[in-house]
């Protein structure tokens, strides 16, 4: 479970550096990078974009490993997301059995 410091405020989320990523103007799309380290458990991608406030839009989800969490984005019709790894394999396998394929996605991509 993804745990509030004792400001009421989930860990990295009251640095600014977090904040210009997971506030987001109109255009609505969020890049969830460094989200091993707020959230590493798909049951918790609900909890994190509405602490972010995010009602909807593009997820990229970079690093997103067996792609389960990058699934788990998609909390409704309102969102698709993005997915990318050098390695999808597994993320695509996971995506599909979730049944989310489509507005949800992997793709290859090494950093570059």
């Amino acid at each position: 479970m993804l745990r509030k410091n004792s400001h009421g405020v989930f860990p990295g989320l009251e640095k600014g550096v977090f904040r210009s990523m997971w506030r987001t103007p109109p255009g609505k799309l969020l890049v969830l990078g460094l989200l091993g380290a707020l959230a590493a458990r798909a049951e918790d991608a609900p909890q994190v974009l509405e602490t972010a406030g995010i009602k909807g839009g593009l997820v990229v989800h970079v690093g997103c490993g067996d792609g389960r969490l990058t699934a788990a984005l998609r909390v409704s019709e309102s969102f698709v997301a993005q997915g990318l790894d050098a390695d999808v394999t597994q993320a695509r396998e996971n995506i599909r059995a979730a049944g989310v394929y489509g507005p949800v996605t992997a793709i290859p991509w090494d950093g570059g």
